[in-house]
């Protein structure tokens, strides 16, 4: 939650079930409020309230529930706004802007990019994070699972700057990847295709790749492709989490587009753009990229 310095209250609610009756224990920061005045305990419910909002009610609150059968906790990070700060622009809020230097999640300056590459060569990707004045962890994963450092997949850092190197390509490599950062105060990712040319083959119908993008909400989204021209029997998906959001027609000049009107948080996520070509083999191209609204 983020808001400006304020004389008006504020409150954080739980609602809990427990058998034993459990015990309620608020903190701030990971330090007990030694405050009962502004916890009201009512049953199974729990309520931490602030009279007004002020610069240092910034911190990560947590309530515990806990009996003799076991603890839950549920975490809120509360940033608090000086009053002469304006965020015309949302994305202000994240943590590319230096005079904000509160603790946040980390941000995407700069995606990753998809690419072709050649089998036995090698092929970094790279892309830019940053999370001042905190710090984040990162990992990188190819098509849903986690890659471990090692010699043949090498994690990279400098300053904002992260990046995979795989010194020599193999076409298993080829697919989707993903650079996901994160720390106590939330996460972010970005994606990209990589595609492996194995040669005598056919390896990609994409001229030019969808790409990655950060908007703030409320902004217009535009995605497009070129592909490589071939039969008129072509279906193109695009996909959202696995799941179609919509299905388009290849133009003249076989381009796709993916659009959205006004960005919201629910559309922020990982997108893939199927092809699937008019062949006998009814062969399928995936391109992937991410959608960050902030």
């Amino acid at each position: 939650m983020e808001v400006f310095e304020s004389d008006s209250p504020l409150e954080f609610k739980v609602i809990y079930l427990g058998e034993p009756l459990p015990l309620i224990t608020w903190k701030k920061n990971n330090q007990e409020i030694q405050h009962p005045e502004c916890i009201k305990t009512k049953l199974n419910c729990s309520i931490l309230c602030f009279s007004s909002i002020q610069a240092e009610d910034t911190a990560i609150y947590s309530c515990i529930v806990e009996n003799s059968e076991g603890k839950v906790e549920t975490r809120c990070n509360l940033s608090v706004l000086p009053k002469a700060t304006l965020l015309n622009n949302s994305s202000m809020k994240s943590c590319d802007s230096p005079s904000m230097m509160k603790p946040c999640p980390p941000t995407v300056l700069e995606h990753l990019k998809s690419t072709f590459a050649e089998d036995g060569n090698q092929v970094e990707l790279s892309c830019k994070i940053v999370c001042p004045p905190c710090n984040c962890d990162v990992v990188w994963i190819h098509n849903g699972k986690e890659i471990k450092p090692s010699k043949d997949f090498q994690y990279h850092h400098q300053d904002s700057l992260y990046s995979l190197k795989i010194p020599e390509l193999f076409p298993e490599d080829s697919g989707i990847y993903t650079c996901e950062a994160f720390n106590d105060f939330g996460e972010t990712f970005t994606s990209c295709s990589l595609i492996v040319h194995v040669p005598g083959k056919q390896n990609s119908v994409f001229k030019t790749f969808p790409k990655s993008v950060s908007v703030p909400r409320g902004a217009p989204i535009v995605v497009q492709a070129e592909l490589s021209p071939e039969s008129d029997q072509r279906q193109v998906t695009w996909i959202k989490d696995g799941n179609v959001v919509n299905q388009s027609q290849i133009n003249d000049q076989d381009k796709v587009q993916f659009s959205i009107i006004e960005a919201n948080l629910r559309d922020a996520g990982l997108y893939e753009l199927h092809y699937i070509s008019g062949n006998a083999k009814e062969e399928k191209h995936i391109a992937a990229f991410s959608i960050i609204v902030l």
